[in-house]
């Protein structure tokens, strides 16, 4: 502390060479406590007065105080900044040989933690290509690791494994006995997700063991995030996953790496309570990650996790603006890694806005993505063929406004389909079961985009996520499970049951869209939801019996407090459901569709509105309903 009041003082006075020396004195100071947002600002500053004064370069390296810049700016989350001093460093060195090799190496990890992943790639590449065929084995040990890193970020893992697995053997011939934390936990992470996970959790534990050892706080903050990421997604052990995560981010906060890789286990362990349906708790994660302000790759994994949340509780405006930002900072940088995440949620989120146009659009550029830059990562691609399927369901179930299925896109979702059975079935135990079951879930979209929605298509995949136990996809099943049952009319107490099912765990997660989802088709299909709240105003008057029994158990009719209109009160509960849809457009045989009763009854029903109210065509009846709600809206009531 005494170096930076010193620093401070002769930088007032105007004194450069004493307080480049003391600003100097200070950065060492802030790093040896992991004070690295200080050192960022010290050696920052030292470099200003390094410029100012060209005379002192006889005496300090610029080239070394941007180096040093450069790093305690990475350590302290600011990217951008590291990546600029890299890059003025770059200037200063010569063309060719071992120096160029190092920093373009070493601009490579600053690209990676920037979120500038195919960059960093290249960097690499760059590096391995300038090192001098006399380079120490470790050097190029250290090259190969950051690229196979790289590689890793992008989706290649089997370069990635291929690299490190060079980098390990180069590390074992200069007889350093134990290889490098970085180069295990990379080899870990490809090794578990495409060959053995023992051996690769086994890899990685070690890792982390070597990086604790070391005291390389970078090194110990990657080997709990690729731990933690693997156990929480690929491997499917998202408790563990979070465990692994939670005490990762206890350790970066006494290295000083809190804001950096602490954010990004953070992001991790709330993407791990998300599928586990703990949304709360994730919700908290996730707004404790934020106020650390994170930046470049640490930001993106933060906004995604968050995105999620917003998008699964309904906040449309706010989810859509944070994919919009994290779009245009991703965009040409991200590998398919996070980049086929960010378009699959983005996809999602369109469809609860039904705009299944541009969920298509959104699942094709995802598509891609994926194969123009190449990716084994299955596990991500998985989900985006599912909401490329059910993009093409939802366009279904509004035919007539948004279009049918599309055949070419459907014949590349089958052609994906087919690819990721293929590669399924050479994956690991659990990446297989993760995958399979995203593919049951296409194979039911499938059917429901055809109109004939298989409900023990359904069932399976409702009984493969509830193995998996990740509550959301399972009861996304079971809504689509009752209603195909109820489009046959048949099974009803089964019916009842799966919707029934899915709305606890909507209810417990507080997914409001999908709350709407379940609360629609229980209306329609007159089915009783417990504790559910009113959602249609009905007249007060005893119901007759339907043309057709009903097949499910009659809703409870609440009372409106004022009564319906005048001109709507000699309408049944039924009749009331019938003239909402014709409202809206629909024919007798997508009302009968909708409400689970056939064609004819509805043109029964139909028939018996327009006595009762005194019209002559369904427009006129339309009219009137949309003026009767019109009114009951101003005069506060409830709408019809």
């Amino acid at each position: 502390r005494l170096a930076a009041r010193l620093a401070h003082h002769w930088d007032l006075a105007g004194d450069v060479t004493r307080a480049l020396s003391a600003t100097m004195e200070a950065a060492s100071d802030a790093e040896r406590l992991f004070g690295f947002a200080e050192a960022s600002r010290h050696w920052h500053r030292a470099v200003e007065l390094l410029e100012s004064k060209p005379s002192l370069a006889a005496d300090v390296d610029l080239g070394e105080l941007l180096e040093r810049a450069g790093e305690a700016a990475h350590l302290a989350g600011e990217y951008d900044l590291a990546v600029a001093a890299l890059h003025n460093r770059l200037r200063l060195a010569p063309a060719t040989g071992l120096e160029p090799a190092r920093l373009r190496a070493r601009l490579g990890r600053k690209l990676l933690a920037a979120g500038r992943s195919r960059e960093a790639v290249d960097a690499y590449r760059q590096a391995s290509a300038l090192l001098p065929a006399e380079v120490s084995l470790t050097e190029r040990a250290d090259v190969l690791a950051g690229h196979a890193e790289a590689l890793l970020q992008i989706g290649d893992y089997s370069r990635s494994r291929s690299e490190a697995e060079r980098a390990l053997e180069l590390v074992h011939r200069a007889g350093a006995g134990t290889a490098s934390a970085q180069v295990l936990a990379t080899l870990g992470f490809s090794l578990a997700y495409l060959d053995d996970p023992d051996a690769g959790l086994a890899a990685m534990t070690e890792g982390l063991r070597v990086a604790e050892e070391s005291l390389r706080p970078e090194d110990v903050g990657q080997a709990f995030i690729h731990l933690a990421e693997l156990l929480s997604g690929p491997l499917n052990q998202p408790a563990r996953g979070v465990q692994v995560a939670q005490r990762g981010v206890a350790r970066l906060a006494e290295l000083g790496l809190r804001r950096t890789y602490g954010a990004a286990l953070q992001a991790i362990a709330a993407d791990g309570l998300f599928r586990l349906g703990h949304w709360d708790q994730a919700e908290a994660v996730v707004d404790e990650a934020l106020t650390l302000r994170p930046t470049g790759l640490e930001s993106l994994r933060v906004r995604l996790a968050r995105c999620k949340l917003l998008v699964g509780r309904g906040d449309f405006e706010q989810a859509d603006k944070e994919l919009e930002a994290v779009d245009v900072l991703s965009a040409g940088t991200l590998g398919p890694r996070y980049r086929v995440p960010l378009l699959t949620l983005r996809a999602g989120l369109e469809m609860w806005r039904n705009q299944p146009d541009r969920a298509r659009h959104l699942v094709r550029e995802g598509l891609d993505a994926m194969q123009q830059q190449g990716s084994d990562d299955i596990w991500v691609m998985a989900p985006l063929v599912w909401h490329g399927l059910r993009a093409e369901a939802e366009s279904a179930a509004l035919a007539g406004r948004m279009g049918a299925p599309r055949e070419e896109q459907m014949q590349r979702l089958r052609a994906h389909m087919q690819d990721l059975k293929r590669r399924a079935a050479q994956a690991v135990t659990a990446v297989q079961a993760t995958v399979t079951a995203y593919l049951e879930l296409c194979q039911a979209e499938e059917t429901r985009a055809a109109g004939h929605s298989d409900p023990d298509a359904w069932d399976q995949c409702g009984m493969s996520w509830q193995r998996l136990d990740q509550p959301y996809p399972a009861a996304y099943a079971r809504l689509r499970q009752a209603e195909a049952l109820l489009a046959q009319r048949t099974r009803s107490s089964t019916a009842v049951e799966a919707l029934r099912s899915a709305y606890d765990a909507a209810r417990r997660l507080k997914a409001r869209p999908f709350l709407a989802q379940i609360r629609d088709l229980a209306t329609r299909a007159r089915i009783t939801l417990p504790d559910s709240e009113p959602t249609l105003v009905v007249a007060p008057v005893p119901v007759p019996p339907s043309p057709e029994p009903a097949t499910v158990p009659a809703a409870r009719s609440p009372q409106p407090p004022a009564g319906p209109p005048p001109e709507l009160s000699e309408l049944t509960d039924r009749e009331l459901e019938v003239l909402a849809e014709v409202a809206e457009g629909r024919t007798n045989r997508e009302i009968g569709e909708r409400l689970f009763i056939s064609e004819k009854t509805v043109g029964v029903h139909v028939s018996h509105i327009l006595a009762k109210i005194g019209v002559r065509t369904r427009v006129q009846a339309s009219g009137l309903l949309h003026r009767a709600r019109a009114a009951t809206q101003k005069d506060g009531g409830m709408p019809v």
